[in-house]
């Protein structure tokens, strides 16, 4: 996960194109576009596969858009449970918590992603 979002800047200034939660809300897709840094900076969408969620947020103010991945994309393993936030509250994320401040975070057993051609 680490050498993806290196290649991809961490997301910054990405955009969100679709959530998707299902199978009783154990599993999500969450397809991205974001640029290639190792492809000369190409556009390429990236669909994060979550498996096994334990917990999560999808939250939205009026007024304000999650769309942009602004703050980027952070990750990190934590008691072997795997976390990913596109929304992060802050630039450190060193516990369990600061993700719990985000607007959009997932903490599931393991998460996959698989790079796609880039379309809107």
């Amino acid at each position: 996960m680490n050498s993806l979002l290196k290649r991809i800047n961490q997301g910054y200034d990405g955009l969100i194109r679709e959530i998707r939660i299902f199978n009783g809300n154990k599993n999500a897709e969450i397809t991205v576009s974001v640029m290639d840094y190792e492809n000369e900076r190409k556009w390429i969408n990236i669909i994060f596969i979550i498996k096994r969620i334990e917990e999560f947020k999808l939250k939205q103010k009026l007024n304000f858009s999650n769309v942009v991945l602004s703050d980027g994309i952070k990750f990190k393993k934590i008691e072997s449970k795997s976390y990913i936030d596109f929304a992060p509250y802050s630039d450190e994320i060193d516990s369990i918590e600061d993700f719990r401040f985000s607007e959009i975070y997932f903490g599931c057993d393991s998460i996959d992603w698989k790079i796609i051609p880039y379309n809107e």
